[in-house]
């Protein structure tokens, strides 16, 4: 159907890094019921999400947790602002930890997500920065 095209052809192609299988999976249903969003691909720890975002690109949105085995959020972060051409990077933790939380925002994500708010703000929270995102380097790349 040509009405369906534009919708499937401008959704957000998300990355989701956590190492919670439980809540990766959970997140994963919740996002494909988005029509604006694809996950694209799913990653265990920092370093996977940097060598599929790579891999993957291009793509909207990067969803990295805080505390991860090999490489954790705030490390993938950085070594994500390095692409040439990065998603959007949105920090999504459970963590309660202040300090945690302070070191993660100062680290300069796009956006920082809690687990505990309701699938469908997160979803909506998703959308919101990937869509401003998005919009940002289309306007870069015109000037």
């Amino acid at each position: 159907m040509a009405v369906a095209e534009p919708a499937i052809k401008n959704r957000l192609r998300v990355l989701i890094c956590d190492d919670d299988a439980g809540f990766v999976e959970a997140l994963r249903a919740t996002l494909a019921a988005e029509p604006e969003l694809e996950v694209a691909g799913v990653a265990r720890d920092g370093l996977e999400a940097v060598e599929l975002a790579e891999k993957l690109a291009p793509l909207d949105v990067i969803l990295l947790d805080i505390e991860m085995p090999r490489m954790d959020g705030i490390q993938a972060l950085a070594a994500l602002r390095k692409a040439r051409e990065p998603a959007a990077l949105v920090m999504l933790t459970g963590v309660d930890d202040h300090d945690v939380i302070r070191q993660a925002r100062s680290s300069g994500p796009d956006g920082f997500l809690l687990k505990s708010i309701e699938p469908d703000e997160i979803t909506n929270g998703i959308l919101i920065i990937g869509h401003l995102c998005r919009s940002a380097r289309a306007a870069r790349t015109r000037s």
